[in-house]
């Protein structure tokens, strides 16, 4: 704070003195930018007592910082007696006094703009009638009345090392945040793995098991088969295998049952560890869009790009390929294909957001100009709420179409959940999505529509289209 005080205090008081039909100007300029008044300028003429000269009639102060014609930014009249005269466009930059006799003029001009003071070019201009009774003028500008070889440098070295401090603790806050989430996510990976292989070993324990339970089958089957043929046996002895037999296969359907369980288990286990290695922030892409594996079943596109990328994108509609009016199982299963446009179904929206995918960023393309609304949290339920939605947190340049549909309900063409009680506003927009009284956005609708039905974000394009519409997830 010292050395930075030393440099706002600096000050190169410099005068000049030239002598014009006899006369002499006196113009000083001070120069210490970071204050309030950052510039001090004086502009006199000499003592003429002498009396070479009859009155001063007036003074000028010209902006001459840019090519062209001067510009006159203040005046002082002495005939009007109004004072110093500043021009409206500079009235919040520019104020000063006048102290003037007859033969003699003293102008103070402060200047408060931070431009004018580092690189401002100012002329002083005084005019006055001679001894022979004729108009004269005499002038002389601030260029050689430069003092910035020492406030000025060393003013814009303190902004430097304040904006070099500044960004020093930003680069190291991000580091420490990077560090930190690099840290959860190789603990929370640690963590699936383990699950992993405590399930694959289960699950082969119970095939071992399921192995022994088919081998005792098969020696009672041959056993029942041998007494039967041989008639040796009694019916009680029959009877008490034929009950032996049909534990033996509950048994082995209850092992069956449960292995296939710890099966779909460790798939799901991974399929989300392939997820969290595969499409990820910062990941280095030959593909913009790089396909992942979202389910055993179900494939969906990774944005690698966008804002550091890590996108998984649940909705892609940028042609009229894929018909997006479609029935409730199919948005809830989803429909179409990551090489075309596709909607990746409503339980699997759910199963990331339950991964951590709660962050949401909608990418639209109106008249060829691309926006952008992204949302801090995002997560739908399950399909006992119909998926209800909870959004909140809009950052972007596309307006929030979003607000008015935060804690409603999905609905499609045979499953009205909206609020309207006149008609389903899913049927009427052709469409499906978290509809209220109906609705601000309608991304699902009906692709080059131009009415209700179109793709709309309603504040951004009114009743219009978007021709290209994405929305995508992140893992927080």
């Amino acid at each position: 704070m010292e050395s930075n005080r030393g440099i706002l205090t600096c000050i190169f008081f410099l005068t000049f003195v030239i002598r014009t039909q006899s006369q002499e100007i006196i113009l000083s300029v001070n120069r210490t930018p970071g204050k309030d008044i950052c510039t001090i300028m004086r502009c006199s003429n000499a003592d003429s007592s002498d009396g070479r000269f009859y009155s001063i009639t007036s003074v000028n102060f010209f902006d001459i910082s840019k090519p062209g014609a001067p510009l006159k930014v203040a005046s002082a009249g002495m005939r009007d007696n109004l004072g110093l005269v500043v021009i409206p466009d500079k009235i919040k930059d520019i104020n000063g006094t006048v102290s003037t006799t007859r033969t003699l003029i003293l102008v103070t001009l402060n200047l408060l703009n931070e431009t004018d003071c580092l690189e401002g070019v100012f002329l002083c201009q005084i005019n006055f009638v001679n001894k022979s009774g004729r108009e004269d003028k005499i002038s002389k500008d601030s260029s050689s009345a430069d003092n910035s070889n020492c406030t000025i440098p060393k003013y814009k070295l303190s902004k430097l090392q304040e904006k070099y401090n500044i960004d020093t603790t930003k680069f190291i806050n991000e580091k420490n945040d990077s560090v930190q989430k690099l840290s959860n996510c190789k603990k929370y990976n640690t963590t699936l793995s383990q699950k992993y292989s405590n399930l694959e070993k289960e699950f082969n324990s119970s095939k071992s098991e399921i192995s022994t339970l088919r081998e005792d089958l098969h020696s009672c089957e041959e056993k029942v088969t041998e007494l039967n043929e041989t008639g040796s046996a009694d019916k009680a002895q029959v009877t008490r295998l034929r009950d032996e037999l049909s534990k033996i296969d509950k048994d082995l359907r209850q092992s069956s049952f449960i292995s296939g369980l710890m099966l779909l288990k460790i798939m799901e286990l991974s399929t989300q560890k392939q997820i969290q290695q595969t499409c990820f922030r910062k990941k280095q892409s030959v593909m913009a869009l790089e396909p992942v594996r979202i389910s055993a079943t179900t494939m969906a596109l990774c944005d690698t790009e966008t804002d550091e990328g890590g996108w998984v994108i649940i909705q892609r509609h940028t042609s009229g390929y894929i018909d997006f009016y479609q029935d409730w199982q199919h948005y809830k299963n989803g429909f179409g294909s990551f090489e075309t446009d596709y909607w990746l179904g409503l339980d699997n929206i759910h199963n990331l957001n339950a991964q951590g995918y709660t962050t949401l960023r909608v990418d639209v393309v109106y008249q060829g100009v691309k926006y952008y609304a992204e949302y801090a949290s995002f997560n739908i339920g399950d399909e006992t709420t119909k998926y209800q939605l909870s959004i909140d947190g809009y950052s972007g340049t596309a307006m929030d179409a979003m607000k008015n549909q935060n804690g409603m309900q999905f609905s499609t063409s045979d499953s009205d959940n909206d609020i309207n009680t006149e008609y389903s506003c899913a049927v009427r927009l052709h469409s499906a999505w978290w509809f209220n009284n109906c609705t601000d956005a309608n991304l699902n609708g009906v692709w080059g529509a131009h009415d209700k039905t179109g793709l709309r974000w309603t504040p951004l394009t009114g009743s219009e289209s978007v021709t290209f519409s994405e929305m995508k997830i992140r893992h927080v």
